[in-house]
């Protein structure tokens, strides 16, 4: 089943999958985080995985079918052809979709590209530019299924739930991008923003951050998927304090 068939946005579709499959619940996993090892990016790092810790939105992989299958073959479609530069020196990226998601590379491409682009996004904060390559790419920004996302993010601890980077690769969980995060009281739009965001953040070079006071906009590298820790949902960069490479 293709979304692009099926006259209803993602946000709907979420909402449905939650209705007919069953209510999606908030779940724990214990506190530890694991040590990234190896190199690659600008600052030459693995960046952790999100929430390692904490409360998460958990579901039985039933839950997300047909969706999100738990896991897929680990071979991905990418987006073709180049897009335009938002400025010079951009950065370079390929976006794909592995091939059992319903969702077409080029949809999720587009979804990118407007976060990327976007005037509150990494470009107003530090200079950051992106074109999306088909070829040649410095990062790749994938979209997987669960069990996927934990093999490409290892040693990293997504364990099924959450995105990460690692090396060169941006793995956004297909859970996280059709259903969104539960502590994250927004809508579906706003959490893509952020995930996409927070993701290339840390390939940039940015790390974890710190919720600065009650009701404050959240950092957009603070862990949102996890918890607010009192501060405000926020998609966007340039919304919170300044970021700190």
């Amino acid at each position: 089943m293709r979304l692009a068939r099926i006259g209803l946005g993602t946000a709907a579709l979420a909402t449905i999958a939650a209705s007919a499959y069953g209510s999606i619940g908030p779940g724990s996993e214990p506190k530890e985080r694991a040590e990234p090892s190896g190199t690659s990016g600008r600052n030459g790092q693995q960046s952790p995985a999100d929430p390692n810790e904490g409360p998460l939105t958990t579901a039985d992989p039933v839950v997300l079918t047909p969706l999100v299958p738990n896991r897929g073959s680990g071979q991905f479609g990418i987006a073709p052809r180049d897009s335009p530069a938002t400025g010079e020196q951009p950065l370079l990226y390929s976006v794909e979709v592995e091939r059992e998601l319903s969702v077409e590379p080029s949809e999720f491409a587009a979804a990118v590209e407007a976060t990327l682009a976007h005037p509150e996004g990494w470009r107003a904060v530090g200079g950051h530019e992106f074109r999306r390559v088909e070829s040649g790419a410095q990062i790749r920004i994938l979209l997987a299924t669960p069990r996927t996302v934990d093999e490409l993010c290892a040693p990293l601890k997504t364990r099924g739930e959450v995105s990460c980077r690692n090396r060169d690769l941006v793995v956004i969980n297909a859970k996280r991008w059709f259903l969104g995060a539960e502590a994250f009281p927004r809508t579906l739009l706003e959490y893509r923003h952020y995930v996409v965001n927070h993701e290339v953040g840390h390939a940039l070079g940015y790390p974890h951050e710190d919720c600065p006071e009650d009701g404050a906009p959240a950092p957009v590298m603070l862990q949102q998927t996890i918890s607010l820790d009192g501060c405000a949902p926020n998609p966007w960069p340039s919304h919170g304090p300044p970021r700190h490479r």
